[in-house]
């Protein structure tokens, strides 16, 4: 064969199998082949962001992500344009295959750098390999996501150049309502309760839906500016957020100022990704409880006495302590008029979840009956698991059954053919 002809057969296989290949690569098409160094130097010079996916084997979201929404063609031709994409999994798994291990100790180094607390968690660093946008958490409509990406490109929603105003100086209203729409999507909390309290110290009147609702997102703090309005208009704020809210915004500012010096010895408060709290420190075997009502009560009014019988609730699970537990929420509802049932249910799961003395499921029967009585399905899913789990396996399947019938609920069926053959529903 010609020489020429050679070249000419060589040419187009190559070009046939490039065509193939990118025909076969139809979402967000990640770089597998380079190091991280390498990445930089190509976004350097290629004058190109770069996308990097924080993601966990064990989270939902983030492998909802891949397949729903970094599989589609329209993410994958706005990202394969705009970005190199590296997607970095931060645990270990046996089933890792070379490229991930490669990664392993970049991905913690980045992990470090960037303080990633929350999966997903999506990173875009400028050319120079510099910060410049955060989106937490995912997102599953393909417009919505490619749409929040965007921002990521114009320096105008950018969140790491708007924060640096924010730190200049700029108070203006618009520009701070527009931080906080920022913000809401790309702040793991560390400075979206500031951002927001800075906006309402530029209002005349707090008592506006949407103020209120900025207050319920910010106050975590006496000091702060909008927990006198919490405190003082309860009519207003049950109208806007609820009472259920209200009430658990101000126990816990309670819990962590008045409470927990008293309850714990050097007692701390702890907050991890994902915002879940943790509370250190040796438990206090005998608490004054006199001492904690007379500060609670100076401060919280009306709400004092939920405020006690929520935190004598915490201390006693904390003690894995059924018995005074059951004692404090029977008293609780015979003694207040208005039961929050918000507050039963907490803790009527947590003696679904640990608690496996039958004498003391039997006694909670008594208090959690007022979820029997609710239009909440979990409420009620509750109550038949309390019943279920205490020996009244007949009557919860009856009650059960009978509801899914009622409310045509398919969830409600399949907890019932569930429980029917001994599957629980509260347990994995």
């Amino acid at each position: 064969m010609p020489t020429n002809m050679k070249i000419i057969l060589t040419s187009l296989f190559l070009f046939l199998s490039i065509t193939s290949y990118s025909q076969k690569v139809v979402g967000i098409r990640f770089e597998e082949k380079l190091t991280w160094e390498q990445i930089k130097e190509k976004a350097k010079k290629e004058n190109k962001y770069i996308f990097l996916d924080f993601y966990t084997t064990s989270c939902v979201p983030c492998r909802k992500m891949k397949t729903t929404i970094f599989s589609k063609k329209e993410v994958g031709e706005f990202f394969n344009e705009n970005f190199i994409n590296v997607a970095l999994q931060i645990d270990k798994t046996k089933k890792d295959n070379k490229h991930v291990q490669k990664w392993y100790l970049d991905a913690n180094k980045l992990k470090t750098q960037y303080n990633i607390q929350a999966y997903p968690t999506y990173l875009f660093l400028n050319p120079e390999g510099n910060l410049a946008h955060t989106l937490i958490g995912g997102d599953f409509d393909v417009k919505s996501f490619i749409s929040k990406a965007k921002q990521a490109l114009d320096p105008k929603t950018q969140y790491e150049k708007l924060k640096i105003e924010y730190q200049n100086g700029n108070r203006d209203t618009s520009f701070l309502l527009h931080l906080i729409q920022i913000a809401q999507i790309s702040d793991n909390g560390t400075n979206l309760s500031t951002f927001i309290n800075s906006y309402l110290a530029t209002q005349s009147n707090l008592l506006t839906a949407k103020n209120i609702k900025f207050i319920s997102q910010c106050t975590t703090s006496s000091k702060d500016i909008g927990f006198n309005i919490l405190l003082n208009y309860p009519k207003k704020i049950n109208s806007i957020i609820g009472n259920s809210e209200r009430n658990r915004i101000l126990y816990e500012i309670a819990f962590d100022e008045e409470i927990l010096p008293l309850v714990r010895i050097n007692g701390k408060k702890k907050i991890y990704g994902g915002g879940m709290i943790v509370y250190e420190g040796d438990i206090n075997k005998s608490p004054d409880w006199d001492a904690v009502k007379n500060k609670v009560t100076l401060k919280y009014n009306d709400l004092s006495n939920r405020i006690m019988v929520e935190a004598k609730c915490d201390y006693f699970l904390s003690l894995k302590d059924w018995d005074s537990l059951n004692y404090t929420l029977l008293e609780y509802i015979n003694q207040e008029k208005e039961v929050d049932s918000e507050l039963i249910y907490r803790f009527s799961w947590w003696f679904l979840l640990a608690c496996n003395e039958s004498t003391q499921l039997k006694k909670a029967l008594k208090w959690s009956d007022i979820l029997n009585n609710t239009s909440k399905t979990n409420d009620y899913n509750c109550y038949i698991g309390l019943l279920y789990k205490s020996g009244e396996i007949n009557l919860a399947l009856k009650l059960l059954k009978n509801y899914a019938q009622h409310s045509k609920s398919a969830y409600e069926n399949e907890i019932y053919q569930k429980l029917k053959i001994g599957k629980v529903f509260w347990k994995n």
